[in-house]
């Protein structure tokens, strides 16, 4: 059985939306938005390594908590369901907002600004 070791327990899933008029293309991943669900725990550790001009905003999403990601690219770190603290090294990140629902972790990257991000985050089912 192969086991992929970046995958956090319960796995993961990207859903990646191709840039197009109103949803431009991230310098980070040329895509348009990019969307990650994965399960964590009911209060994981959001953390970002953000650089000194990067910005980081506690919102609400659904009545969730969640957190606002902007200026200067950044890593993304967090804390999977089995407590373990998983950091992505792969790519640098852009604009991104992340929030909890339920034991869902969900984060939605791309080139928009915070109220474009939490509009889509609320429609969102």
């Amino acid at each position: 059985m192969f086991v992929n070791e970046n995958v956090p327990p319960g796995g993961r899933v990207d859903l990646v939306y191709r840039a197009r008029p109103g949803l431009p293309a991230s310098p980070f991943t040329d895509a348009g938005l990019l969307v990650t669900e994965f399960r964590g725990q009911p209060s994981p550790l959001f953390l970002k390594k953000v650089a000194a001009a990067g910005m980081v905003e506690e919102v609400t999403v659904g009545g969730e908590p969640g957190y606002w990601f902007s200026g200067e690219p950044h890593f993304f770190t967090y804390e999977d369901a089995g407590g373990n603290v998983r950091e992505e090294r792969t790519r640098l990140a852009g604009n991104t907002l992340v929030w909890q629902r339920g034991d869902l972790t969900l984060r939605l990257e791309g080139e928009i600004t915070r109220q474009e991000a939490l509009v889509i985050a609320e429609s969102m089912r």
